[in-house]
């Protein structure tokens, strides 16, 4: 995930020197000054960059204000006070990561975070951050606090999944460091109400469930869908994300059902591409000719693409690679003004 930085004075600019000095480069980038804040806090949430504000939470605030729309898919955002004393997570704390980014950058500045989310500081169950650590869509974002406000009361949640292969351990990574040391703990098994589970599909409303498909939502205070796909891509130069995302729609594909996006090493910085993943809060993988080259599987060839590339087909063995080999190819190569698309399915174990 990309991360955007704006800084507003010279203690600023030393903390975030100090915060970011060794992180990963090309995951960073600082705000030119001379294009407005306002300009910047747009393209950087239309992006779905992380925004990190180094100054007072005011400024981001009154920034962030005309493009907040959906906690599902809002940029998150961090403001660190310009001496690096605190930190505190503003906008999309769970699903778009704003906490662990906050927890991140404060264990590298010795800083205090400062988490707001109910959840967390109860260290109670997070059914958004248990979501997103098993890989579940949220399909509406509405449920979310109507089931944490039963978690908060000590209730028991009742849950219905369509089979046995979504079920999922309900331990998920602690926010909070343990006592001792910095590592995160691994202990959030809810015990105060605790879970039910029924058979699907459930005859009476539950809390919480997690299908395929969508019949049953109406009967959920929060529904889920596993993602099990991979999106294989493979484009010529200077494609844009709007290509892109026309070509998966005009293929029937569920985005929401998507895990994540796999190409070839040339192709990790294709600005279309990467936009895309970011839009739509998908991972990016990639890997060498040689790796796809050894990719078993039943595979369409082009002698073009080997010829520019070295290796016969894109699309179909960065999928199947990005699931170790342990897929089925959905929908074959399919080409498209100099964008090709295949759709993997993952298998279970």
């Amino acid at each position: 995930m990309k991360i955007a930085v704006a800084t507003f004075t010279d203690n600023g600019i030393k903390t975030a020197q100090r915060i970011f000095q060794g992180w990963n480069e090309h995951q960073v980038e600082y705000r030119n000054k001379e294009e407005s804040l306002e300009d910047w806090t747009q393209r950087s949430m239309e992006d779905k960059a992380a925004l990190v504000f180094v100054g007072a939470a005011g400024i981001a605030v009154r920034s962030i204000a005309p493009f907040v729309q959906n906690k599902l898919w809002d940029s998150p955002v961090v403001v660190v006070d310009e001496l690096g004393i605190h930190v505190i997570p503003i906008l999309s704390g769970h699903v778009g990561g704003a906490n662990e980014l906050a927890w991140a950058i404060a264990q590298r500045i010795d800083a205090i975070p400062v988490i707001t989310t109910a959840t967390d500081l109860n260290d109670c169950w997070a059914v958004d951050m248990w979501a997103k650590g098993n890989n579940l869509r949220i399909i509406n974002k509405s449920g979310i606090a109507k089931v944490s406000a039963k978690v908060l009361k000590g209730d028991k949640i009742i849950m219905s999944f369509e089979d046995e292969s979504l079920w999922n351990d309900l331990m998920v990574e602690s926010l909070f460091p343990e006592k001792q040391g910095t590592k995160y703990a691994r202990h959030w098994k809810w015990e105060r109400g605790g879970f039910e589970f029924i058979q699907y599909p459930p005859k009476q409303n539950v809390d919480v469930i997690v299908a395929r498909d969508r019949d049953h939502d109406h009967l959920a205070q929060l529904a889920l869908c596993p993602m099990e796909y991979v999106l294989g891509i493979g484009c010529k130069k200077g494609k844009s994300a709007n290509e892109i995302e026309d070509f998966v729609k005009e293929l029937g594909i569920d985005i929401r059902r998507v895990l994540k996006v796999a190409s070839i090493d040339v192709k990790k910085d294709e600005p279309g591409i990467t936009e895309f993943c970011d839009r739509n809060r998908l991972k990016f993988v990639t890997y060498s000719a040689g790796e796809l080259a050894r990719v078993e599987g039943d595979f369409s060839q082009s002698d073009f693409v080997k010829s520019q590339v070295g290796v016969d087909n894109v699309c179909e063995r960065a999928a199947m690679k990005a699931c170790d080999g342990n897929g089925e190819i959905v929908i074959k190569k399919q080409g498209q003004n100099g964008i090709t698309l295949a759709l993997v399915k993952i298998n279970g174990d």
